[in-house]
């Protein structure tokens, strides 16, 4: 978008509808960038500004012909940011260089908001899209930080034989592992099996299988019968998000 066409969007804002003015500055802005969301605030309030400055030149000294509220209106208007002008002791271009919502407070926003129509809703548009989009960063950083502490490793290669096969055990792996043969007509092959893949030796492993799968064994060696190791897993599998049955 050339200055031009930049100036013809400020000064024809108001007009367009509601639609039109937030799909342009969806375009302008690259889906919402909010660095260039503030920069488009900080150019629209520079150009009203310019062009409030003009008016301070043009009515300066000068009392409005007509008895109109507009041009009683304009006229405070140029007399104000003749005042900030003098105050500052500075050129234009140096209250140009300033923002405008430090120039102008709540109130004289009011009076050269009448002049200028289109700065209000322009204003109040931008500001909602600015807190908007600063709420969607805030959200996207707390997921973020989430995302980074369900990702969190944690350690429980120490845990000793007994919680090793109730891991396995509240994971249903056991169960999914005894349906499928030789582990469905064998318990031996399946002790062979998970000895090496927890490292523990198989004639440990063998009773605690026996006395979980099998009804009428003693529960002597069966793992599910010490409550409280089997709370220990299941606290541990909550902590990384799985919840145990």
């Amino acid at each position: 978008m050339t200055e031009i066409e930049m100036k013809e969007f400020f000064d024809n804002y108001m007009y367009e509808t509601f639609f039109l003015r937030t799909k342009k500055i969806y375009e302008l802005t690259n889906n919402l960038d909010l660095f260039l969301l503030k920069t488009l605030k900080k150019e629209f309030a520079l150009h009203y500004l310019k062009k409030a400055l003009r008016l301070a030149k043009e009515l300066e000294g000068l009392i409005p012909s007509t008895q109109s509220e507009y041009d009683h209106t304009a006229y405070n208007a140029s007399i104000l940011m003749r005042q900030y002008l003098d105050e500052r002791k500075g050129s234009e271009i140096d209250l140009v260089n300033e923002q405008l919502d430090i120039i102008i407070g709540d109130t004289e926003y009011e009076l050269v908001e009448y002049i200028f129509e289109g700065m209000a809703d322009f204003l109040y548009d931008i500001d909602e899209l600015i807190r908007y989009k600063e709420n969607i960063s805030k959200t996207e950083s707390l997921l973020h930080d989430e995302i980074e502490v369900d990702n969190e490793l944690i350690d429980y290669s120490e845990s000793n034989n007994i919680s090793k096969i109730l891991f396995l055990q509240k994971l249903g792996l056991i169960e999914y592992m005894r349906g499928l043969p030789p582990f469905n007509t064998s318990i031996n092959s399946l002790a062979n099996a998970l000895s090496g893949v927890t490292g523990v030796k198989t004639v440990t492993i063998q009773p605690m299988l026996n006395a979980m799968l099998n009804e009428g064994t003693s529960d002597k060696n069966n793992p599910l019968k010490s409550t409280k190791t089997v709370n220990v897993v299941v606290n541990k599998l909550v902590n990384i998000g799985y919840k145990a049955v």
